[in-house]
Formats: C-alpha cells, structure tokens, sequence
C-alpha cells in the first residue's frame, strides 16, 4: 500500500471523528438552549362570526377582513349550511393567527341578504389594540338591531392579566 494514501486517509479519518465530536458537542449545547429557553408568548387574534336573533329571512352571503395596508387577512363565502348552523347558535372560526403586538383598525366587508332579495353590502371598521402574550377575541354578531341588520364586533379578554 501506498504510504501517502495510508497517511492520507489517516488524515481525513480523523479530521470526520473530530468533525463528528464538535457536532455532537454543539447539538449538546443547542439543546441546552432549548431546555432553558422559556417559550414566547402567543400573541393571537382571533375572529369568529355568530347570530345572535332569530330572523331566519336573514343570512350572510360573504365577509372579508382586510388589515393595515389594505391587506386581506380573511375572506369567506357562506352556505345555506353554514347560514343554518349560525342560525342554531353556532360559531364560525373566521381567523386565528400569530398577529404583531400594536393598534390596527380592522376593516369588516360584508353581504348579507334577506330572503331572495339582491345582497347588500355593509363595512365597519373595528379598532383592536394587540399585546404581547395575550390573545385577543373578537366576535362579529350577524343580528338586527334597531330594525336594521348588521355585524356588531365585540372584544373579549379571557387572560389572567
């Protein structure tokens, strides 16, 4: 055998069990971090639809949530289905994402109709304030108030702070 290319492989052996040890030396360290490394806290906005009266000649065709800089965050179009179940009592998780902490106002699109009528469309604008470690909640009640249908929004705070 070739004395360089013992001496060679030699070389290049070692240098993959040295290469092999500080890898394992860093994943060590890495995961040391990890371990005492508390978790960031959620800071969440979450956006859900409900009814809240008993009309059934009502429902919502569509709704959009448009951000800062006019940027859709949530678009949704509604079934007969989905009408029924909101109708019923249910809740429709519209959005729920990891929002950055600030104050934003929201802007609200929607279409709602009454019975075969031609969907008319509403806006609001919603001010929402996000903090760091807290989840925000927001519900958009379809109802009718003062003869008039509409989304209303309402904020709710569930945190211990």
């Amino acid at each position: 055998a070739d004395p360089d290319a013992v001496k060679k492989w030699k070389t290049v052996r070692d240098l993959i069990i040295q290469l092999n040890m500080d890898y394992l030396s860093f994943d060590e360290a890495l995961q040391n971090l990890e371990d005492n490394t508390k978790k960031p806290p959620a800071t969440t906005l979450n956006i859900s639809v409900t009814r809240r009266d008993g009309d059934n000649s009502l429902s919502l065709v569509s709704i959009e949530v448009i951000g800062e800089n006019n940027r859709l965050l949530k678009s949704h179009i509604y079934t007969s289905l989905e009408n029924e179940a909101l109708k019923a009592g249910g809740r429709h998780q519209l959005y729920r994402e990891e929002f950055k902490n600030g104050a934003y106002t929201l802007h609200v699109i929607y279409l709602w109709k009454k019975n075969g009528n031609p969907p008319q469309k509403e806006e609001i604008a919603i001010p929402v304030s996000i903090d760091v470690g807290r989840e925000s909640f927001i519900e958009l009640p379809f109802e009718k108030k003062e003869g008039k249908p509409g989304i209303r929004y309402y904020r709710r705070d569930f945190s211990n702070r």
